[in-house]
């Protein structure tokens, strides 16, 4: 049964929860914590209330509703409004695209293409609860649900979809992007490389941005792209450019449309927009050209969002008529995804599921921590147990954990057993300017990427920068080129004598083509070469007997097979890590301040190039996954009372009461720093008004939305007037006196609910 019939069939006070069983399940599973708890001798109040219950938010997550109101503008569509002069955009956002949108918002509202906004954020706070309170429990946090339903994929994925073995990101809305990203590999047939349009992460969200984005992308499509810039050559598109990749804003964020739904405007979600802008300007470009219709579906938390966000697929689908092969590949970015990723698998629209390490990272960061008026009740021994699972490394450290590594096994062995492609990470390393250092630059790549593709089976990654994108995609296709000729040996001699073979890591390159030979092996000159060369590589002879046995099972079945990990190995940080040090949380702040206050610039800058801060001199692209990270590390720090060793040797903690100077002396350090990184494009405004949103994120006490939707409220000013204008300037200054009062504690979460905003905001964190 499809989404749309799914959610028809049921009735809208379905919406108010469709988990029975798991909240069954859920009950039982807090009771028998509240006995334990109580046995203990302490009390946690995860489990108040029941599991089942909805707090009604607001419909336009953290727009004043006055900010709203004021700048909704009439279209030619009837009770369709654009944050925005409508006659700017409507090559774009057309009266048909705008209509489509319409109908298909009025069902998502009406309760029959999926769940509330408020319904979604609640299933994510108890998520966050099951998991604190299995931490507290001593029991493993995540808890892997497998789905006993048949699996779905009645139609082959397409050629032009499987041949790239690198994807290159970059902004929709910038055409040097789409340009240099699809070009990357053209030199080395059609589809050999693809590029990810993204509206997300790497990206400011504004209206012109949406615009210019979805034009980008149709003119890339159609091939007709080009960008003109002052006193340099022009640049166009090879004549065989890359896959084209959507990936559209995650499901809290807001787009610029609203519409008219029960007598109240409402703001429809951005993923729902874009995803209708994309299919209405470029999906029929993109099935004639590319055979498929590709979206990437970053920032899921549960199994709900990923119900909700492909009930709006099948919508718009059906609304606008469609035709075409609509191919999802999902980020699988939090663990509350994570438990149910076989429903996200045996979708028949997933091709791809993607390891997002550092937004992983991120919401493993936040679920884990267990808030401070509830860590300051328990007693010291159970606190002590709890930091010891859950407290955090330095960024730079975090990546190698045991745990990550885990969650990478784990997604490339369900994505296997569910016949789905899996995809590692982005390498976000800025190429030197010193021509000189690009080889070991691009040999780093390759070390890294070779163990994504060997080790862990993946079919390809993300690239960063075009400069790395050939390093990033030949592990990827040396393994492609290689598993025709281990099928092609299998053919001829059984699996067992073939492992017998090549099993032992204790002889020269040319001993294992010898004992091929000696099986009678019929394999081409190409192939012969092939392999000598594969054998005789650095990776290969670096290889512990262990890891070259299950190189080699990968190799012959095709797919990951070495163990899965299990939800102990999941939700167990290595418990050896080094510990969070002063100059990390410095660090980690640095990035988000420069990165929240680029996307507040008149650049309007998603993704930022930083050097020296965290490998040496490496410069590397931070975007907001690696900003949500930064915010969640501190906000863990505050929430623990973290004791970081400074370079003195010396403890240093920051509290509430210390947060705001420590933010502001890495302000200062940032204003001093943006000269030599070039960034004199972000004013000391930016970076305050980036301070005042980072102080506010990481002082709440559980704030489970992120900061880009705080940023929502400028980018929504940004669409709706021109920067010249008295009326700018007067709502941004608006917006950055309602922060410092909600920093002042100034509204309670009933005023503030009232307004627009998520009430959590006024519940700063408590001291111990």
């Amino acid at each position: 049964m499809n989404s749309i019939n799914f959610f028809k069939q049921a009735p809208v006070a379905f919406q108010a929860l469709k988990r029975p069983s798991r909240s069954v399940q859920l009950q039982s599973a807090c009771l028998q914590s509240q006995r334990i708890c109580s046995s203990r001798g302490f009390q946690t109040d995860y489990q108040k209330g029941s599991p089942t219950s909805i707090t009604p938010r607001h419909a336009h997550p953290n727009i004043p509703k006055d900010l709203f109101k004021s700048s909704l503008l009439p279209t030619s569509v009837k009770g369709v409004f654009l944050m925005g002069q409508p006659a700017e955009y409507m090559d774009i956002y057309t009266p048909r695209i705008l209509s489509h949108i319409h109908q298909v918002a009025s069902d998502y509202f009406d309760g029959r293409l999926g769940y509330s906004r408020s319904d979604l954020d609640a299933f994510n706070q108890q998520n966050w609860s099951e998991m604190r309170s299995r931490v507290i429990l001593g029991a493993p946090a995540i808890q892997h649900r497998p789905n006993k339903e048949a699996i779905m994929h009645p139609e082959p994925l397409p050629k032009a979809f499987l041949a790239p073995h690198v994807v290159t990101t970059g902004q929709s809305g910038k055409a040097h992007f789409l340009i240099h990203g699809l070009n990357a590999m053209s030199d080395q047939g059609p589809f050999k490389g693809a590029f990810m349009s993204d509206i997300e992460d790497s990206s400011a969200y504004t209206l012109s941005l949406s615009a210019n984005g979805a034009r980008y992308d149709r003119d890339a499509l159609s091939r007709a792209l080009r960008c003109d810039r002052e006193g340099k050559d022009s640049l166009t598109l090879s004549q065989i450019p890359g896959l084209l990749l959507k990936r559209v804003p995650a499901i809290e964020r807001n787009s610029f449309v609203a519409i008219t739904h029960a007598g109240r405007p409402k703001l429809v979600p951005a993923a729902l927009v874009e995803m209708a802008l994309f299919l209405g300007n470029s999906g029929h470009l993109s099935q004639q050209n590319q055979d498929c219709i590709p979206f990437y579906l970053p920032k899921l938390r549960h199994r709900e969002d990923f119900q909700t966000i492909t009930a709006w697929q099948d919508g718009l689908i059906a609304s606008m008529g469609t035709e075409g092969h609509v191919i999802n590949s999902v980020l699988i970015e939090d663990p509350g995804l994570l438990t149910d990723i076989d429903e996200v698998l045996s979708h028949p629209r997933t091709g791809v599921v993607n390891a997002a390490l550092w937004d992983y990272q991120r919401v493993l960061t936040r679920a884990l921590t267990i808030p401070s008026s509830h860590f300051s009740e328990l007693p010291k021994s159970v606190q002590e147990q709890v930091l010891t699972r859950t407290q955090m490394s330095d960024r730079s450290d975090m990546r190698s954990d045991s745990s990550i590594l885990a969650y990478q096994q784990f997604l490339s062995s369900q994505a296997g057993t569910y016949k789905v492609l899996s995809e590692g990470g982005m390498d976000t390393r800025i190429p030197s300017k010193d021509r000189d250092q690009l080889p070991m630059q691009q040999d780093a790549v390759r070390i890294g990427k070779e163990v994504e593709a060997f080790e862990l089976g993946n079919h390809r990654a993300w690239s960063g920068h075009p400069d790395i994108t050939t390093s990033v995609s030949d592990p990827f296709q040396d393994r492609a080129a290689l598993l025709p000729i281990f099928n092609k040996i299998q053919a001829q001699i059984d699996k067992k004598r073939l492992y017998d073979a090549l099993s032992s890591q204790m002889v020269s390159p040319s001993k294992w083509i010898s004992n091929l030979h000696q099986e009678k092996v019929d394999l081409s000159d190409r192939e012969w070469q092939d392999l000598r060369n594969w054998f005789a590589s650095p990776y290969v002879q670096s290889l512990p007997s262990s890891t070259w046995n299950l190189v080699l099972q990968n190799l012959m079945t095709g797919q990951y097979r070495g163990a899965t990990p299990g939800n102990h190995a999941l939700s167990t940080l290595n418990p050896s890590r080094p510990a969070p040090t002063y100059k990390g949380i410095q660090n980690a702040t640095q990035v988000s301040l420069f990165y929240l206050a680029a996307q507040l610039s008149e650049q309007q800058e998603g993704c930022i190039g930083l050097e020296g801060l965290f490998s040496g001199d490496q410069a590397f692209f931070e975007d907001y996954a690696t900003t949500g990270h930064s915010n969640n590390l501190l906000w863990q720090g505050i929430t623990y009372q973290t004791e970081y060793r400074d370079s003195q040797g010396d403890f240093v903690t920051i509290d509430t009461d210390s947060v705001t100077e420590f933010i502001d002396a890495m302000k200062q350090k940032c204003i001093s720093e943006r000269s030599e990184r070039g960034l004199m494009y972000i004013s000391e405004q930016d970076l305050s008004r980036a301070a005042n949103i980072i102080e506010l994120v990481v002082t709440r006490q559980d704030f489970s939305q992120t900061a880009k939707t705080l940023l929502d409220m400028y980018h929504l000013v940004e669409s709706r007037h021109s920067r010249s204008s008295d009326a700018y300037e007067a709502q941004l200054k608006t917006i950055d006196t309602l922060i410092t009062d909600i920093l002042a504690d100034q509204y309670t979460g009933d005023e503030l609910q009232e307004m627009g905003l998520d009430p959590a905001l006024a519940a700063p964190i408590q001291k111990a």
